[in-house]
């Protein structure tokens, strides 16, 4: 009887204490600033793994910022990297952006900005 208990697989753990593995998730935040005191509009995209996940417009007024989107990544050590790409008239930054548990837990955030004179930077960035 007792061969039979431990194939049916009564091995004396209680039934129903089986540990899920959840995954946690990591985010780093983007945002979108004007900084020069005419509107603009700035195209975004985002791609992961070849794949496209966000292609949009931003319009941002004088002195606006704006959230675009946040990255996250199930990964704590490899982690998951964007290609983030984004056009202001005739500019144009591109930019790899892997987001880890690391970079997380720094408070790490990306932040595309318009500058003053109407220029175009992608700044990534952890929290002082």
């Amino acid at each position: 009887m007792a061969c039979l208990a431990v194939l049916a697989g009564c091995s004396g753990a209680p039934v129903g204490d089986h540990t899920q593995t959840q995954l946690r998730t990591y985010a780093l935040p983007m945002h979108a600033v004007n900084h020069d005191d005419a509107n603009h509009t700035v195209r975004v995209s985002i791609h992961a793994h070849g794949d496209a996940r966000s292609d949009e417009n931003v319009t941002l007024a004088p002195g606006e910022r704006q959230r675009v989107t946040t990255l996250t990544s199930t990964n704590a050590d490899a982690g998951t990297t964007y290609r983030i790409e984004a056009r202001l008239d005739d500019e144009r930054v591109a930019r790899n952006v892997t987001v880890t548990e690391a970079v997380a837990q720094r408070g790490t955030t990306a932040t595309l900005v318009v500058t003053d004179s109407g220029g175009l930077r992608l700044a990534v960035a952890a929290s002082p």
